[in-house]
């Protein structure tokens, strides 16, 4: 990533965020039939435990 913000002249921050792992998880439940394909054996993603507590973006300029 370092060589494409450097070609481009852009930099690149990290931003976490807490997140409602049980409001996301209600909102990941509506898409049921794709759930499973976004998980590996683990707990799924329309349940709360499935999710992290925090969410990384990045922000480039």
């Amino acid at each position: 990533m370092t060589a494409l913000l450097e070609r481009l002249g852009a930099q690149a921050r990290r931003c976490e965020l807490g997140i409602d792992r049980r409001a996301k998880a209600a909102r990941v439940a509506a898409y049921a039939s794709q759930v499973p394909l976004l998980t590996d054996g683990q707990p799924p993603l329309s349940e709360p435990g499935g999710l992290p507590s925090t969410e990384r973006y990045w922000v480039v300029r």
